[in-house]
């Protein structure tokens, strides 16, 4: 039997932010990855207060993006003046499966600032 899969990374939002970050890297975890924006307004208001303290702790940080069937542009925008990426930070843009059947929310591009 194969040992299970322990993350390096977690995925967190609005809805679990973590409590200690440094008990969350005492527990093995690298980094962070953290909702920022979902469509062409809504900015996740837990982010800025989750990101200092996880960066402090020592783990590497990134934002995402949640695509909306919505003005691509807009939403880039959007993410670029909230989530102000640093050059360390990863990017990710999760794939809705609502995107399979909606080209706009699939189309979202990297945009050079």
């Amino acid at each position: 039997m194969s040992e299970p899969i322990k993350p390096m990374v977690v995925d967190l939002s609005h809805w679990d932010p973590a409590d200690d970050y440094d008990a969350v890297k005492r527990d093995g975890i690298v980094g962070v990855i953290y909702k920022a924006t979902q469509g062409t307004s809504y900015t996740d208001g837990t982010y800025v207060d989750q990101q200092h303290p996880a960066k402090a702790a020592g783990l590497l940080w990134g934002a995402y993006h949640f695509a909306e069937a919505t003005n691509v542009d807009q939403q880039v925008q959007n993410f670029l003046r909230f989530a102000a990426p640093d050059p360390d930070e990863l990017v990710a843009h999760p794939r809705d499966r609502r995107a399979d059947r909606d080209p706009a929310a699939a189309s979202v591009r990297r945009r050079d600032r």
